[in-house]
């Protein structure tokens, strides 16, 4: 296998021990090693080959204290030292290639935030961000204001996984891979979005757990809008804003007229009252189910 990848690759390295050079990712198979210089990789091959090979990742946390909590997390090495008793929250991140260093991405993050953070890398475009929560810290809101500078700066693409606030206990390292696999989950589904937490992602990945009979149920009852785009879009808006009518026409760019008509169409249409919560729960995931279906 290793030879067929080192075929695709003109100027990957076919060894019996990996090369002393940082500028290449290293894969394992049996006794031998390929190297493959990163810049001939994107992020998804990286991914991909690191899924199917044993890789050599560069040490790339140069700090101890970053080393540590990469080790404690991914590892089952020791608990961090030098923790407080208090809350810490992790950030996911994935970056695309662009006009930065590791050490640029990370002093670049740090600015925007009030205390000390931790910055560790899992590879060349993924890491994690460890901070101490308190009332300085950013709150989700303005993580798309931090997301769209470092992507100016840089001239790269960066998404963002908030995690929730929580003690350091045994239990973190196993939360923290439930938050990595539906971050990745996130990604592949959600190209359009820079910016996800749990609370968020709940609904998207309720739908893609849900049972064919309960798709098919839905579809029955909404497929309508498959064929008025401009509704379903209204609607979407229009619970996503919390029904908030000001804020979803000033969204849409239409008259506070022209949304309650929109409104009171998919109301007759369907007899479903979108002010009760329980109705407009299942109609916000009735949506998402078929925008998601239009796309694929």
């Amino acid at each position: 296998m290793l030879l067929k990848i080192h075929r695709h690759y003109p100027n990957s390295i076919l060894a019996d021990a990996i090369q002393n050079n940082s500028h290449y990712h290293w894969f394992q198979e049996g006794a031998q090693w390929l190297g493959i210089p990163s810049a001939d990789l994107t992020a998804n091959e990286l991914h991909l080959l690191q899924t199917l090979f044993t890789p050599q990742i560069p040490n790339l946390n140069h700090s101890p204290a970053a080393e540590s909590w990469r080790q404690f997390l991914t590892e089952d090495g020791a608990f961090p030292q030098h923790l407080k008793d208090a809350d810490y929250r992790i950030i996911h991140f994935a970056v695309t290639k662009g006009d930065w260093t590791p050490y640029d991405f990370e002093t670049a993050f740090k600015g925007f935030f009030h205390q000390s953070m931790i910055m560790f890398w899992k590879n060349d475009f993924e890491g994690a961000i460890i901070e101490e929560y308190n009332h300085h810290s950013p709150q989700s809101d303005e993580f798309e204001g931090i997301c769209h500078a470092i992507e100016s700066d840089f001239l790269t693409d960066l998404a963002l996984y908030i995690g929730t606030p929580q003690p350091v206990t045994k239990d973190l390292p196993r939360n923290f891979q439930h938050d990595q696999n539906i971050f990745e989950t996130a990604k592949k589904g959600n190209q359009a979005e820079k910016i996800f937490t749990f609370e968020t992602l709940l609904p998207v990945l309720l739908i893609n757990e849900m049972p064919e009979y309960i798709r098919n149920s839905l579809l029955a009852r909404f497929s309508f809008l498959l064929d008025d785009q401009e509704l379903l879009t209204t609607i979407m808006v229009f619970l996503n804003n919390g029904s908030n009518a000001s804020m979803t026409a000033k969204k849409l760019f239409i008259h506070r007229n022209t949304l309650q008509y929109r409104l009171d169409k998919f109301s007759e249409k369907t007899d479903i009252n979108l002010k009760d919560f329980k109705q407009a729960s299942t109609v916000y995931l009735a949506c998402l189910y078929l925008k998601q279906s239009s796309t694929e």
